[in-house]
């Protein structure tokens, strides 16, 4: 069995890393106790994950994911 990653995988995990490392990780400071801010900073997490073309990888793209299968 070959469990390599296929070009298109391996470029959706770097620009995941890239994504968590530029955005996510900056936003950490900004975590708030205040159940509506976080959920404002969650609603903008996720906007710019769409964005980046990296929101819910594993939702087929009829529901707004990218339609990875589960070896994916």
């Amino acid at each position: 069995m070959d469990f390599a990653l296929s070009p298109e995988l391996t470029a959706l995990r770097a620009r995941t890393r890239q994504f968590v490392d530029q955005v996510v990780i900056p936003a950490e400071p900004l975590i708030s106790p205040d159940a509506d801010e976080l959920a404002a900073l969650r609603a903008d997490l996720q906007a710019q994950a769409r964005a980046a073309g990296l929101f819910l990888p594993q939702l087929s793209a009829a529901w707004g994911g990218l339609g990875l299968d589960w070896r994916a």
